[in-house]
């Protein structure tokens, strides 16, 4: 058996995989929740997430509304693991884990006060897809996309005239 994490090998069945999924490094480190209230931000997402329950930095927080609906769903992406350290195991994620390919339904307070009202079960799910590369562009790279895009259609637009000309004669 292979030491490092491979997720071909886990989609395809080979649930040792998910010891090594705990202790991989680098780019699956994130859960999806299937459906999160409209009232969660992702500072609500990083403050839970990072400092009440412990689970490691949160990098981001992407919510995508669903297909169907007006629901939406989110992506927590962390920077190294999401740890739960309760006696030296990472519980929340050995529990996430072992509930592979189903939910851990995660129990969080939408309310600061943590009134039992106010609490939910999000249905978390590990990510075995790395997060898009965020990409940042400044000012001056942006105007020169614009302007080459503007030049393509340009360009495209003469080739449709000439095209039409060619096509009437």
């Amino acid at each position: 058996m292979s030491t490092i994490f491979d997720v071909k090998a886990l989609s395809d069945g080979d649930m040792d995989q998910l010891d090594l999924f705990i202790k991989a490094d680098g780019k699956h480190r994130s859960f999806y929740i299937h459906w999160v209230p409209d009232e969660v931000t992702e500072d609500f997402v990083k403050q839970w997430f990072s400092t009440n329950i412990g689970l490691g930095k949160v990098t981001s927080v992407d919510f995508v509304k669903r297909k169907t609906g007006k629901d939406r769903m989110m992506f927590v992406h962390f920077a190294e693991g999401f740890y739960a350290n309760i006696n030296g195991e990472n519980t929340l994620a050995m529990y996430m884990v072992a509930n592979y390919p189903n939910a851990y339904d995660l129990p969080v307070a939408l309310q600061p006060d943590d009134t039992q009202d106010k609490w939910c079960y999000l249905q978390c799910r590990i990510n075995l897809n790395a997060p898009p590369p965020v990409v940042e562009y400044n000012t001056l790279q942006l105007t020169g996309m614009v302007d080459r895009l503007r030049k393509e259609l340009e360009d495209v637009k003469e080739q449709m005239s000439q095209l039409l000309k060619q096509q009437t004669a």
